[in-house]
Protein backbone atom coordinates (compact mmCIF):
# COMPACT_ATOMS: atom_id res chain seq x y z
CA UNK A 1 0.00 0.00 0.00
CA UNK A 2 0.76 3.68 -0.67
CA UNK A 3 1.40 5.93 2.46
CA UNK A 4 -0.93 8.83 2.53
CA UNK A 5 2.21 11.02 3.19
CA UNK A 6 4.12 9.53 -0.18
CA UNK A 7 0.75 11.02 -2.36
CA UNK A 8 1.30 14.66 -0.18
CA UNK A 9 5.06 14.43 -1.06
CA UNK A 10 3.87 13.94 -4.63
CA UNK A 11 1.37 16.01 -5.35
CA UNK A 12 3.31 18.58 -4.30
CA UNK A 13 6.30 18.38 -6.53
CA UNK A 14 3.34 18.72 -9.27
CA UNK A 15 3.54 22.37 -11.22
CA UNK A 16 0.47 22.65 -12.16
CA UNK A 17 -2.63 25.81 -11.34
CA UNK A 18 -4.59 24.84 -9.79
CA UNK A 19 -3.06 22.58 -8.21
CA UNK A 20 -5.68 20.54 -5.92
CA UNK A 21 -5.15 19.61 -2.57
CA UNK A 22 -3.36 16.41 -1.72
CA UNK A 23 -5.93 15.15 0.87
CA UNK A 24 -8.42 15.21 -2.50
CA UNK A 25 -6.37 13.07 -4.36
CA UNK A 26 -5.51 11.28 -1.46
CA UNK A 27 -9.34 10.43 -1.00
CA UNK A 28 -9.35 9.90 -4.76
CA UNK A 29 -7.05 7.31 -4.85
CA UNK A 30 -8.35 5.90 -1.23
CA UNK A 31 -11.62 5.68 -3.25
CA UNK A 32 -10.40 4.69 -6.50
CA UNK A 33 -7.92 1.47 -5.24
CA UNK A 34 -7.98 1.51 -1.39
CA UNK A 35 -4.05 2.96 -1.79
CA UNK A 36 -3.34 -0.16 -4.04
CA UNK A 37 -0.78 1.04 -6.68
CA UNK A 38 -1.24 -2.62 -8.30
CA UNK A 39 -5.03 -2.91 -8.39
CA UNK A 40 -6.46 -3.15 -11.54
CA UNK A 41 -10.10 -3.43 -13.27
CA UNK A 42 -10.33 -6.16 -15.95
CA UNK A 43 -13.95 -4.29 -17.27
CA UNK A 44 -12.76 -1.03 -17.53
CA UNK A 45 -8.89 -1.77 -17.79
CA UNK A 46 -8.33 1.20 -15.12
CA UNK A 47 -5.04 0.53 -13.34
CA UNK A 48 -3.31 1.48 -10.66
CA UNK A 49 -3.77 3.46 -7.39
CA UNK A 50 -5.65 6.22 -9.03
CA UNK A 51 -7.03 3.34 -11.72
CA UNK A 52 -6.06 5.60 -14.70
CA UNK A 53 -7.70 3.96 -18.14
CA UNK A 54 -6.58 3.95 -21.15
CA UNK A 55 -8.20 6.71 -22.60
CA UNK A 56 -6.70 9.18 -19.80
CA UNK A 57 -3.14 7.66 -20.00
CA UNK A 58 -3.58 8.40 -23.71
CA UNK A 59 -4.79 11.98 -22.75
CA UNK A 60 -1.65 12.36 -20.66
CA UNK A 61 0.52 11.48 -22.86
CA UNK A 62 -0.93 13.36 -25.94
CA UNK A 63 -2.21 16.39 -24.17
CA UNK A 64 0.41 17.10 -21.27
CA UNK A 65 3.04 15.46 -22.93
CA UNK A 66 3.20 13.14 -19.51
CA UNK A 67 3.87 9.29 -20.42
CA UNK A 68 2.55 7.69 -17.04
CA UNK A 69 2.95 4.25 -15.83
CA UNK A 70 -0.26 3.75 -13.93
CA UNK A 71 1.20 1.21 -11.97
CA UNK A 72 4.45 3.44 -10.75
CA UNK A 73 3.02 5.53 -8.12
CA UNK A 74 4.43 8.13 -8.14
CA UNK A 75 3.70 8.66 -11.86
CA UNK A 76 0.42 8.01 -11.52
CA UNK A 77 0.06 10.65 -8.71
CA UNK A 78 1.71 13.28 -10.78
CA UNK A 79 -0.56 12.06 -13.61
CA UNK A 80 -3.57 12.21 -11.72
CA UNK A 81 -2.70 15.68 -10.05
CA UNK A 82 -2.20 17.15 -14.06
CA UNK A 83 -5.52 15.64 -15.08
CA UNK A 84 -7.48 16.85 -11.85
CA UNK A 85 -5.93 20.28 -12.15
CA UNK A 86 -7.16 20.41 -16.38
CA UNK A 87 -10.84 19.20 -15.11
CA UNK A 88 -10.28 22.17 -12.22
CA UNK A 89 -10.00 24.65 -15.48
CA UNK A 90 -12.89 23.41 -17.23
CA UNK A 91 -15.27 23.42 -14.00
CA UNK A 92 -13.10 26.10 -11.60
CA UNK A 93 -16.41 26.35 -9.19
CA UNK A 94 -17.92 22.97 -9.18
CA UNK A 95 -15.64 20.28 -7.77
CA UNK A 96 -18.45 18.14 -8.06
CA UNK A 97 -18.00 18.53 -11.68
CA UNK A 98 -14.51 18.10 -11.62
CA UNK A 99 -15.06 14.35 -9.92
CA UNK A 100 -17.69 13.49 -11.89
CA UNK A 101 -15.42 14.11 -14.77
CA UNK A 102 -12.61 12.44 -13.34
CA UNK A 103 -15.28 9.05 -13.04
CA UNK A 104 -17.10 9.31 -16.05
CA UNK A 105 -15.20 10.87 -18.36
CA UNK A 106 -15.42 15.09 -19.49
CA UNK A 107 -17.27 14.03 -22.52
CA UNK A 108 -19.95 12.24 -20.66
CA UNK A 109 -20.48 15.29 -18.02
CA UNK A 110 -20.79 17.52 -20.87
CA UNK A 111 -23.29 15.82 -22.23
CA UNK A 112 -25.18 15.07 -18.99
CA UNK A 113 -25.16 19.33 -18.52
CA UNK A 114 -26.91 19.32 -21.72
CA UNK A 115 -29.28 16.72 -20.91
CA UNK A 116 -28.15 14.34 -23.50
CA UNK A 117 -27.31 11.55 -20.84
CA UNK A 118 -28.39 10.60 -17.55
CA UNK A 119 -25.52 10.67 -14.85
CA UNK A 120 -25.03 6.89 -14.12
CA UNK A 121 -25.82 5.90 -10.01
CA UNK A 122 -21.85 5.00 -9.95
CA UNK A 123 -20.35 8.70 -10.33
CA UNK A 124 -23.08 9.77 -8.29
CA UNK A 125 -21.87 7.35 -5.76
CA UNK A 126 -17.98 7.92 -6.55
CA UNK A 127 -18.51 11.64 -5.79
CA UNK A 128 -20.49 11.03 -2.71
CA UNK A 129 -17.45 8.57 -1.43
CA UNK A 130 -14.50 10.62 -2.12
CA UNK A 131 -16.21 14.10 -0.76
CA UNK A 132 -16.84 12.04 2.51
CA UNK A 133 -13.39 10.70 2.50
CA UNK A 134 -11.83 14.22 1.62
CA UNK A 135 -13.87 15.76 4.54
CA UNK A 136 -12.55 12.77 7.15
CA UNK A 137 -9.03 13.59 6.23
CA UNK A 138 -9.65 17.25 6.56
CA UNK A 139 -11.06 16.51 9.80
CA UNK A 140 -7.89 13.78 10.71
CA UNK A 141 -5.85 16.44 9.99
CA UNK A 142 -7.57 19.34 12.65
CA UNK A 143 -7.25 16.90 15.60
Amino acid sequence: MVRQDQIREWVQKVIAKPRPDADLMIAIATVESSLNPVAYNERTKAAGLFQLTPIYLKDLRERFALPTDPFDPEQATKGATVYVSWLMKQFPEDLTLVLASWNWEIGNVRKWLKGEKELPEETRNFVHRVLSEWEKLKKEKEE
